[in-house]
């Protein structure tokens, strides 16, 4: 059965970079267990760690990315 904790949202670090000017190609993934950052252009994991304890969904909405 899946708990608060199983969610995971992703989005561009600094907006998408077709739309925002000198905006990097990394895309961050959060779940409530860890998180990453990918660099898009050479597919590299520039980031990897736990999520902070507690982070469930309701906590990750109200307190945004």
């Amino acid at each position: 059965m899946p708990t608060p904790e199983d969610f995971r949202s992703m989005w561009w670090k600094d907006g998408f970079p077709t739309f925002v000017k000198g905006a990097a190609w990394v895309k961050i993934i959060h779940t409530g267990h860890y998180a990453l950052a990918i660099d898009t252009c050479t597919m590299k994991v520039t980031e990897f760690g736990p999520a902070e304890a507690g982070t469930n969904y309701d906590t990750f909405v109200t307190s945004g990315p």
